[in-house]
């Protein structure tokens, strides 16, 4: 039986406390950070910096209001993680779609 380490304990019961979070680890700056589900003020604040063409801002604001674990702030502070974050982030906001079916017998 594997052993888990102290860090590993912790993301496992954030698992737990916080379904759909995510952890993401920013290899620049090497820190292992916990997001939560972002939810619909984050992701509005968030978008309209992403559509006014600062993904940066967009990514520091969903940082700022999402991390359980870690240190953002380590990744907001240098330039080149948090251009990667930001791409990482993209999947992070982006839902499955919904699918409109004619009849209910259509559904799987």
């Amino acid at each position: 039986m594997k052993k888990h380490t102290e860090q590993e304990l912790e993301l496992i019961a954030l698992e737990e406390k916080y379904p759909g979070g995510r952890a993401l680890y920013v290899e620049e700056v090497d820190e292992l950070l916990f997001l939560r589900k972002i939810d619909r003020g984050t992701y509005t604040a968030a978008m309209k910096w992403i559509n006014n063409g600062d993904a940066l801002t967009g990514a520091e604001t969903i940082l700022a209001a999402c991390t359980v674990y870690g240190d953002f702030k380590t990744v907001t502070k240098d330039f080149d993680a948090l251009r990667s974050t930001s791409v990482a982030l993209s999947e992070f906001i982006t839902v499955k779609a919904a699918v409109l079916k004619k009849r209910l017998t259509d559904t799987v």
